[in-house]
């Protein structure tokens, strides 16, 4: 049974503090507006998390191409390599050579705390935990951070928060440098002094500075404090733009379902055709549903392969394949999906294939 709400009512440090209290195993999904974010428990501990934002999400391989910790060509090698063999990217990218595994534990665990420290950012939403459900089951590393410690941090910066949100009050707020001097500055207010050659959004500081989203708003609000940088305005995100956008998938997803749905009758109508005309009588049923079967799975692979080209990954589930209105309530009944732990590859089968 799942434990399920909204954060009016339940915020997300009532959420953690009960997982980790009880010792729970199992999945926390919140969902809002600003997207959806799942955090992975094993008796109570934090044991992996993925954020997907407005339909984006940053894959490890890439992240570890853009923190320059893998080169291109090294990349393109790994992603060979998982494509022919099917293994997770942590074990590829130990096993070649790429990446220790101390190394590929870090890459984890700053991943982690850094969407932690964006859900403590949201208080809207709903929330459900699954219990028993593992987010990264086939994963061969394995790390675990102390739920406790991450509530105690977040507490704090829930508190902090309404005075940032009063400089910072989103991601489209534009930062640039005052040219004030001040000794002794931090690693971080150094980083980002750096990256301020020209007006940056706080949303753009966040993906350069690799640092977390709340400990980016952190840094920048102590920095307008000291005057080492100022807001100049908002940059209004291109909504017309993400509006034709969203409009053209639509209109892309519905067309391929469209033709994949004609070819389908089509092909109905010539297999009995043919079955009929060579005189075998009465269609057994057994055939015919064997057929639809194999039809409907071939169909359900292209709806998959619309969804990765849409959202450059695959679903987590059909139920989440069905909310972006390429699957149905029969797909969901008559197959098993299987997702591999980076969303990038899949193992589809009727149930009755078992």
């Amino acid at each position: 049974m799942a434990l399920e709400g909204s954060l009016k009512d339940f915020s997300v440090l009532d959420i953690l503090q009960l997982v980790a209290n009880q010792q729970k195993t199992g999945t926390l999904t919140i969902t809002s507006k600003k997207g959806k974010i799942v955090v992975d428990f094993k008796k109570g501990m934090i044991t992996g998390a993925f954020h997907v934002k407005k339909g984006e999400q940053l894959l490890i391989d890439e992240y570890l191409l853009e923190s320059g910790r893998i080169s291109e060509e090294n990349l393109a090698k790994a992603r060979k390599s998982h494509s022919e063999t099917g293994l997770g990217w942590d074990e590829i990218l130990i096993r070649d050579g790429y990446i220790s595994e101390e190394e590929f534990k870090d890459v984890v665990t700053f991943k982690i705390q850094e969407i932690i420290d964006e859900l403590f950012m949201w208080d809207e939403g709903t929330y459900r935990f699954e219990l028993g459900k593992e987010l990264y089951p086939y994963s061969r590393v394995k790390v675990s951070l102390r739920t406790q410690a991450l509530i105690m941090e977040g507490a704090r910066r829930v508190d902090e928060l309404p005075r940032i949100r009063e400089l910072l009050p989103d991601e489209n707020v534009l930062v640039v440098k005052t040219g004030k001097v001040l000794p002794g500055l931090e690693p971080a207010e150094k980083k980002f002094l750096s990256l301020l050659s020209q007006p940056s959004t706080v949303g753009e500081l966040i993906k350069k500075g690799r640092i977390g989203g709340f400990r980016t708003y952190e840094v920048l609000f102590n920095m307008i404090q000291a005057g080492i940088v100022k807001t100049v305005g908002i940059r209004e995100p291109e909504v017309v733009k993400v509006e034709r956008t969203r409009r053209w998938r639509l209109k892309r997803i519905w067309g391929i379902l469209l033709i994949s749905l004609v070819a389908a009758v089509a092909v109905v109508g010539l297999w009995m055709r043919k079955n009929l005309e060579k005189g075998f009588g009465p269609i057994s049923f057994n055939s015919y549903s064997r057929w639809t079967t194999e039809s409907r799975l071939k169909t359900l692979e292209n709806s998959l392969q619309v969804y990765f080209s849409i959202f450059g990954s695959f679903p987590e589930s059909l139920q989440q394949l069905k909310e972006a209105g390429l699957a149905t309530d029969e797909d969901i009944d008559r197959f098993e999906y299987v997702p591999d732990e980076t969303l990038s590859s899949y193992e589809l089968r009727a149930f009755t294939d078992h």
